[in-house]
């Protein structure tokens, strides 16, 4: 970076600070990008960036490039398996059946509602919010009773154990989203940067 560049971005991110102290966020953004598009080596830029948009209530590009990838990473497991049961409806409903769940056909339709519905409005972040809590109930709800380690088999304990605090983690996390929602790269989010 060139002396010249060096200097318009210190000038840059002065007059950020400046705009910074008065609160207005938007400008204070604009002079912190401009300032790290002119010398993106500078830590206390991008940090003040991340401040002015935590300040005005936005996510930083990396913050909803990382939103929209947790939520593909999420329809990767759920969508898939809601599918399975839509075409596997009786099968679904059997299975149901038997860890003696009643009414197995209700559960099976709102199990392929939670995995199909709740996971593509999350996906496309429409109601994302919402979408999220629903997901992490229905996952909360069905883990001990599909994935209870302490009745299974001492063969099988390991891998339901497994499964059990795998599906503890993926309510942590859609709570994550029914906390903070979708980021700018969603229905909900569009316009917000």
């Amino acid at each position: 970076v060139s002396d010249l560049k060096k200097s318009q971005a210190q000038n840059q991110f002065d007059q950020g600070k400046v705009f910074h102290s008065s609160k207005n966020w938007q400008k204070a953004i604009s002079c912190y990008k401009e300032a790290i598009r002119l010398d993106p080596t500078v830590a206390d830029y991008h940090a003040y960036l991340g401040v002015a948009y935590k300040q005005q209530g936005l996510k930083t590009p990396a913050q909803n490039a990382f939103a929209l990838i947790g939520r593909i990473l999420i329809a990767v497991l759920f969508v898939p398996s809601g599918w399975g049961k839509l075409m596997g409806f009786a099968g679904t409903a059997g299975y149901i059946a038997s860890k003696g769940v009643p009414f197995p056909e209700v559960c099976a339709a709102i199990a392929i509602f939670a995995e199909l519905g709740l996971c593509l409005a999350l996906l496309f972040g429409w109601q994302a919010r919402w979408a999220a809590l629903g997901l992490a109930i229905f996952t909360l709800v069905i883990t001990p009773i599909f994935h209870g380690y302490w009745s299974y088999p001492e063969a099988q304990v390991y891998m339901q154990k497994l499964n059990f605090f795998k599906n503890l983690a993926i309510a942590g996390g859609l709570l994550g989203f029914a906390a903070f929602g979708p980021g700018a790269y969603s229905l909900d989010g569009r316009g917000r940067g």
